[in-house]
């Protein structure tokens, strides 16, 4: 076994909590990574791992041709989320939640990695840019970023940012974004309300064909002082916890009439359980379930579940406290396999054209929200790290 990566196998079986010392510059919003990323140890060949890990890993293990790596950290970070990948500017952008403002506000942060790893921030207040009052509970928020991020109709001059303090989905240039601020009027509102009832905080969206698909747990309602933050926020929320469809960009009328959402399926007021993360692909619509006793994915084919995948995994060691988070998923650039963040690190599947059939798992042993592919990585937001793992063929 090599001797760094017997060293960072080490480290990371030590502490979960990794830190990365940054050069900070005084360009606005920008600072540099001392390092370009810290190995913590996963070959793909299995070599250097564990027996259990490697077991773990399996079929998936042909997936990578490197260890996980930490992409970037910073003292700033709260609980990233939402990574996107551009292929037009080769940089990743991804949400901080919870990121706090000078006034004390939880109103998120979009920060951008770019292909030299220079880490910056990229949209201040991202939970809440646009036209519209914010709330007036927001000083309470615990959550009131922006979160999931997706490239929209118009490709990636149409940046689209599901916003829990506002309780909508926006969209933008990111071209307009100028010191990590953009004017209110250079953000569009996509949706805020269905039925003519407010969204409760759209969480996950997925563009496939025109069409967009997103969640809308009520996670970005739950209050700093509340006995029970996340059953106070089943308990105000506007709307059922839902998944929802939009045929086609509500910008262009289609016929002289625009766009009519779907709700597709939607789940009972409970504080253990609401749909996180969505994709859909050929009739499928692939639902990763908050359900701290259950954590699945849901397959939803027509008007019933048709499958079920089970993440029987956990988290281990320093972190096994952790509840059994089931949040975002993804697929490659081939649409064949089915990433899926889970609890104690990333599950892998044959996609839809192999029946679904597992692969492996990928351990991180934290936290992990959300997956992305993109610049030849797999990209994982864990908690307060964004990761990366080399992709054998892109």
């Amino acid at each position: 076994v090599p001797l760094e990566i017997f060293r960072s196998s080490l480290y990371l079986l030590l502490s979960n909590h990794i830190t990365v010392n940054h050069n900070y510059s005084f360009a606005p919003f920008t600072m540099k990574l001392a390092h370009s990323a810290i190995v913590i140890a996963l070959a793909s060949s299995g070599a250097c791992l564990a027996s259990s890990e490697t077991d773990e890993l399996g079929a998936a293990s042909a997936l990578f041709s490197g260890g996980i790596e930490v992409a970037a950290t910073d003292p700033e970070f709260h609980w990233l989320e939402g990574p996107v990948w551009s292929n037009e500017g080769n940089y990743l952008l991804f949400s901080d939640v919870k990121w706090v403002d000078e006034n004390g506000i939880a109103c998120g942060m979009i920060w951008k990695l770019d292909a030299e790893d220079n880490l910056s921030k990229f949209l201040k207040c991202s939970g809440l840019v646009g036209p519209g009052e914010p709330p007036a509970d927001l000083l309470e928020r615990k959550e009131a970023g922006g979160n999931g991020l997706a490239w929209g109709w118009g490709g990636e001059s149409d940046l689209l940012i599901c916003q829990h303090g506002m309780g909508r989905i926006v969209r933008l240039d990111p071209s307009s974004v100028v010191d990590g601020e953009i004017d209110d009027d250079a953000v569009s509102v996509v949706i805020d309300e269905f039925n003519s009832t407010s969204l409760n905080s759209p969480n996950d969206l997925w563009l496939e064909r025109g069409e967009l698909f997103f969640t809308d747990p009520p996670f970005g309602l739950q209050m700093a002082d509340a006995d029970d933050p996340l059953a106070y926020a089943y308990e105000i929320a506007p709307q059922v916890p839902a998944v929802y469809k939009i045929p086609y960009d509500p910008a262009v009328a289609v016929d002289g009439t625009s766009a009519e959402t779907i709700r597709l399926r939607s789940f009972e007021r409970s504080a253990t359980e609401g749909p996180n993360g969505v994709i859909f692909i050929d009739g499928d619509l692939i639902n990763p379930i908050t359900n701290f006793d259950d954590p699945r994915v849901e397959i939803f084919g027509g008007d019933e579940v048709t499958k079920r995948l089970e993440l029987e995994y956990r988290i281990e060691g320093e972190n096994a406290s952790n509840p059994p988070l089931t949040d975002g998923s993804t697929y490659d650039k081939d649409l064949d396999v089915l990433f899926i963040a889970g609890p104690g690190g990333v599950y892998m599947y044959k996609g839809q054209t192999g029946g679904y059939h597992f692969l492996g798992f990928l351990r991180v042993d934290d936290l992990v929200a959300n997956v992305a592919v993109g610049g030849d990585y797999l990209w994982i937001t864990a908690n307060k790290r964004l990761l990366r793992v080399k992709l054998a063929n892109g």
